[in-house]
């Protein structure tokens, strides 16, 4: 028997809803212990360092790198290697990484350009993954929005996100709307969300790989009050009949909103 909720449409009208879990989530948790520790998660635009990390991964693969864990640091041995990828494609022997050296990268890599967005995911200060994700009308603002999942109880069919405005003016569910997530990651994280969890979504942030230990992510936005949302959401059951495992939010409840919290609005401190 199946305890979890039945998969989204194809396209649901918020991006939240698709962490609804999934049979095959299911089956990942029954194979994998999962932590009872929060999840902290971060949507953003992709940066230059994200593209010359991704860059470096490539170049290993096909031998320019010796392959490690790559940070997107730019070094005298990238810059070596991109020296020897230009030499070997005809390129000008620059050792620079520019936009035409990515997707010469790519294209000799035989992989498609990404999206402009990214979602990284950390726990206990530690990097459990990260993928690209995909902004309808990337164009526009993302804004800063921050979402925490409240508690709920083991078998609650039940639970309460916080979300939080730091603009006036911006809209938390068309921010949610606008960013796709693919099934298997979707699916992945639902199964991984505990009670506490946030998840930011923000035009300008940064990620654990430039911060200091005993951070996750760092997010600004101006002195504007901030807004509260509250969401309904679905968390998964566990299989076994324990601690709920997964969460998925659902469309923030309009005029839900409980008013400004003091301070909130200038620097958020790492999660």
């Amino acid at each position: 028997m199946n305890d979890h909720p039945p998969l989204p449409p194809e396209k649901p009208s918020v991006m939240a809803a698709k962490l609804v879990a999934g049979a095959a989530a299911a089956a990942v948790e029954a194979a994998e212990p999962r932590s009872p520790e929060p999840l902290r998660i971060l949507i953003t635009r992709r940066t230059n360092r994200d593209g010359l990390r991704d860059a470096q991964y490539m170049l290993a693969s096909m031998g320019y790198l010796e392959p490690q864990n790559f940070d997107g640091t730019f070094g005298t041995l990238t810059a070596r290697a991109i020296k020897a990828f230009q030499e070997a494609n005809d390129m000008p022997q620059t050792g620079a990484f520019t936009d035409d050296v990515e997707k010469k990268i790519y294209a000799a890599a035989g992989k498609d350009m990404p999206p402009q967005g990214h979602l990284f995911v950390r726990q206990k200060f530690a990097s459990v993954l990260d993928a690209p994700v995909t902004f309808r009308n990337p164009d526009e603002p993302l804004g800063t929005h921050v979402f925490t999942v409240m508690h709920f109880e083991q078998g609650a069919t039940e639970a309460q996100w916080m979300g939080i405005n730091l603009k006036d003016g911006e809209d938390s569910t068309a921010v949610l709307d606008r960013i796709e997530i693919p099934d298997e990651l979707r699916r992945n994280l639902s199964e991984r969300l505990t009670p506490g969890s946030s998840m930011i979504v923000a035009d300008t942030a940064i990620n654990s790989a430039t911060l200091p230990k005993g951070a996750d992510f760092l997010v600004w936005d101006t002195s504007k009050p901030a807004k509260v949302e509250r969401a309904s959401v679905s968390p998964a059951r566990s299989r076994s009949g324990g601690q709920p495992r997964g969460a998925a939010l659902r469309r923030p409840i309009r005029g839900a909103q409980s008013g400004a919290i003091p301070g909130r609005s200038r620097l958020l401190h790492p999660l």
